[in-house]
């Protein structure tokens, strides 16, 4: 099995200018990093996704996930209603609140015990700095005691509200402790661990400031624990496409970067209809990319084309429709 994302399952409430116009759209984290994985096997068995299911969790999502992957399983909690959020638009799609109507109903390693998940060669999370650090925890001793001696891939997505300068150093701390290969967080959330600003306008947008934040986050000689240890600052810039920094597995190298665009490009943008969820999309393309490839530029170009499908659409795309190997030569061809 190559990847399984913990987090939860959300149905949302749009609305754009005080107008409700849709209800139970699916969402959440582990809904479109799977997605995002997904489009990039022909083997569904690569995928496992397990999802806490309230007692009003819609039958024709739990039927939309079964086709997925055959390694689909719930978890019902029949006293407790699905996890539901209001979505609020203001004059564009990148304006965009999100309000919990109803507690989350998030998955953890512990829900993987004697399953097939338990296995995976790589994992995304999506929470704070220290639910992160006790569940990467809590899962390399439970595959321990299974004797899954193989150490995954771990993503990490910061929770948006969890990036503050307050607890900058925290994060720091857990991505330089080599629990995590990857931490993914967005243009905007980067620079709000800084009390900075990064304007998504042409006009204003700083690639040099997401060079210099992303740099902050890279361990010192001294910081690191293991020299084979690998770290990736996978930074997700909307319409600016993405840029990846990472170290080497040789202490006498220096850390690699590249900026890359997105699918989208300018005269392109007609075609997106809602950025929900393509953040998550593009880190389980990420994932599959780097366990092809190996390579964390080469996995974030599987990360910009899994996070297209998502921005055609209001919820889900249709997955018989995402012919992501097709758009992959196309980015490639033209990058």
């Amino acid at each position: 099995m190559k990847f399984v994302a913990l987090g939860g399952v959300w149905l949302d409430e749009m609305y754009t200018s005080g107008e409700e116009v849709l209800r139970d759209v699916p969402g959440g984290s582990v809904a479109f990093a799977t997605l995002g994985a997904r489009v990039f096997t022909t083997d569904p068995e690569d995928m496992g996704l397990i999802v806490k299911t309230g007692f009003d969790f819609p039958n024709t999502l739990l039927s939309l996930f079964s086709t997925w992957t055959p390694s689909f399983r719930t978890l019902p909690c029949s006293d407790q209603p699905a996890a539901r959020g209001r979505v609020r638009y203001g004059h564009s799609t990148s304006d965009r609140i999100f309000t919990r109507l109803t507690p989350p109903l998030n998955t953890t390693p512990a829900d993987l015990v004697n399953t097939p998940l338990l296995t995976a060669q790589s994992f995304h999370f999506f929470d704070t700095a220290d639910t992160v650090s006790s569940q990467i925890d809590e899962l390399n001793m439970l595959r321990k005691q299974a004797g899954i001696e193989a150490k995954p891939l771990v993503i990490w997505e910061p929770h948006p509200k969890s990036c503050t300068s307050e607890v900058l150093e925290v994060h720091k701390q857990l991505v330089v402790s080599g629990k995590v290969l990857v931490f993914s967080p967005n243009h905007v959330e980067l620079a709000a661990f800084f009390g900075a600003s990064n304007d998504t306008s042409d006009a204003s947008f700083d690639r040099a400031q997401v060079e210099r934040q992303s740099r902050a986050f890279l361990p010192s000689s001294t910081e690191v624990e293991d020299p084979r240890d690998i770290v990736c600052i996978l930074i997700r810039c909307a319409e600016h496409g993405c840029f990846a920094l990472h170290t080497s597995p040789s202490s006498k190298e220096h850390p690699r970067s590249a900026w890359l665009p997105p699918f989208f490009g300018l005269d392109q943008t007609v075609r997106i209809v809602d950025p929900t969820g393509a953040g998550n999309a593009f880190l389980g393309g990420f994932a599959m990319g780097w366990l092809e490839t190996k390579d964390f530029v080469q996995a974030a170009a599987y990360g910009n084309v899994a996070a297209s499908f998502a921005l055609e659409v209001v919820g889900l795309p249709d997955l018989g429709a995402c012919d992501a190997r097709g758009r992959l030569a196309e980015y490639e061809a033209r990058s």
